[in-house]
């Protein structure tokens, strides 16, 4: 007679047969690597874990459970979790793998009929089966249930994150579009109005309409100004004659082109633009003098509202609670869809991707909560080019779970019924097997 639960044989010939199962259902799961990928990391060890547990017993089946979780965790050895979701992956599948195996050891047989004839205390092998049957039903569904729940739920998140890269996608190559004309248009207003200061003023209503005409079918251009070395308007695109009191040189950016002789392209945050009295962001150059001298800015200003608009109509095209941002590396916030509340300037410095924005990462994901609403959302990131601006697309984890609630309802739908139909046939067996057995046991009686 075996010596029961824990031990069917051999301590050390169960261990190495425990070892060998578990090395070689990972090594087959290496080799289909290929063809699933990192899903389903475990699907041949299971198996492996129903044959040791049967044939072995519970104990060394736990070394099996040991040798399929230091195989994912080796790094560079495939099948791999991703280490963000390595404890919860090896928590789950520990669970799920013990309760696979307390389930098999109910089939196995504690004594032989052989050596021990059956007493009326002693369950006969048929109750005892089925029995195992119902706690099989009910634990392989449970496990079943928790290993799908847990596989959406990383494919919702996956999926997740693939739709906001994708769309921070379309709305940088959007603003890079938008960037790179306003610096065309920049140099070309450079090139336009490249005469001395006193010639732009007798001349206004000419540059004016020459500046009007470079941005004619243009809805992303508020106006291309032009302001000389004391902070002066000289000319604009959008309004003449130009308001000769105006005065830039409070504005950041004079005040960066006035204190560098380097010419490179500078953003603005979010102000009013003084010739037309609109909210606007500039992209500005510098103007330089006949020996190189600061000789003003050349500005052009870019509307926000078009930006809103181009990210209201993607998000009513895709589905979900979309947010998308245009901001620059300090922090400060030049649109939003949906527009931000009054007041909203920048980005606070509590937000998960303040120090993302310090750092000058190009690209990226994050999980953070919105400063915005306090809605938790999966947003993308992504600076356009080499310029102090980034866009994100934003997807509310509301949005990423509706869907992985509706899947787990219907599984639960489909499974709950036939879980609770088939342990209710199963305790019917059983308790009409064990009606049987007491009928024998007295029959016995009798006759002895």
């Amino acid at each position: 007679m075996r010596d029961g639960f824990w031990q069917r044989g051999p301590l050390a010939t169960g261990l190495a047969v425990a070892f060998a199962a578990g090395v070689l259902a990972m090594a087959l799961r290496a080799v289909v690597h290929p063809l699933l990928g990192d899903d389903l990391p475990f699907i041949f060890l299971f198996p492996a874990l129903v044959f040791v547990t049967l044939r072995r017993g519970v104990a060394p089946a736990l070394l099996t459970i040991l040798v399929g979780a230091v195989w994912v965790a080796v790094p560079h050895l495939p099948p791999s979790i991703a280490r963000e979701h390595l404890l919860a992956g090896l928590g789950g599948f520990a669970f799920a793998a013990v309760l696979t195996c307390l389930v098999c050891a109910q089939f196995a047989t504690r004594q032989s009929l052989a050596d021990e004839p059956l007493a009326p205390n002693v369950e006969a092998p048929l109750s005892r089966w089925l029995r195992s049957v119902i706690w099989g039903v009910a634990g392989v569904s449970l496990i079943a249930f928790a290993g799908v729940c847990w596989w959406s739920f990383q494919q919702a998140f996956a999926e997740g994150r693939a739709s906001v890269v994708h769309n921070n996608g379309v709305v940088a190559q959007h603003a890079q579009r938008s960037f790179a004309l306003a610096s065309e248009l920049a140099e070309l207003a450079k090139q336009i109005t490249g005469v001395p200061d006193d010639e732009l003023r007798a001349s206004e209503a000419k540059f004016h309409t020459r500046l009007r005409d470079i941005t004619i079918g243009q809805p992303a251009v508020l106006a291309v100004t032009v302001i000389d070395r004391a902070g002066r308007v000289l000319v604009s695109s959008a309004r003449f004659p130009v308001d000769v009191t105006l005065d830039m040189t409070d504005r950041d950016y004079f005040k960066q082109h006035r204190a560098s002789a380097q010419s490179s392209l500078r953003i603005s945050g979010l102000l009013e633009d003084l010739p037309t009295g609109q909210p606007a962001f500039n992209v500005t150059v510098r103007r330089n003098g006949p020996n190189g001298e600061f000789n003003g800015v050349t500005a052009v200003s870019l509307l926000p509202q078009y930006f809103q608009r181009f990210y209201e109509s993607l998000s009513s095209q895709v589905r979900g609670q979309n947010t998308y941002l245009l901001l620059l590396a300090d922090g400060s916030l030049l649109t939003r869809w949906p527009p931000p509340t009054e007041g909203t300037e920048r980005m606070p410095a509590r937000n998960a991707l303040t120090p993302v924005l310090q750092e000058g990462r190009s690209s990226g994901v994050v999980e953070l909560t919105s400063s915005f609403d306090n809605e938790r959302r999966i947003v993308s990131y992504q600076r356009i080019g080499d310029l102090p601006v980034y866009v994100t697309a934003g997807l509310s984890e509301t949005t990423v779970l509706a869907g992985w609630y509706r899947f787990n309802w219907m599984l639960s739908a489909f499974l709950l019924p036939a879980t609770i139909g088939l342990a209710y046939v199963s305790w019917l067996a059983m308790q009409r097997t064990r009606r049987y057995e007491r009928l024998w046991w007295q029959l016995q009686g009798e006759m002895e």
